[in-house]
């Protein structure tokens, strides 16, 4: 298996895709952008797909939230701070 590409307590935020970044219009018919989450990894599960290969799920707890979430490490990246 390669080396985990994160490390415990690493900041992350969920990969850009359309329902990451896009937006929607609401019932007052104003647009409203969807920030992607950001997050802090407490920990990893290694599970095997359907033909045996181990394949890294992160354990992320997001900002404004107060249980875990397990992720696939192809989901995520890491946060940039600016």
């Amino acid at each position: 298996m390669q080396p985990l590409k994160y490390k415990i307590n690493d900041r992350v935020k969920e990969r850009t895709s359309n329902k990451v970044h896009g937006g929607f219009v609401n019932n007052q018919r104003k647009y409203v952008s969807v920030k992607s989450k950001r997050g802090v990894i407490k920990g990893v599960v290694i599970k095997k797909n359907r033909v045996g290969a181990d394949l890294p799920h992160y354990q992320v707890l997001w900002d404004n939230s107060s249980r875990l979430t397990e992720i696939q490490a192809h989901r995520i990246e890491h946060e940039v701070s600016k």
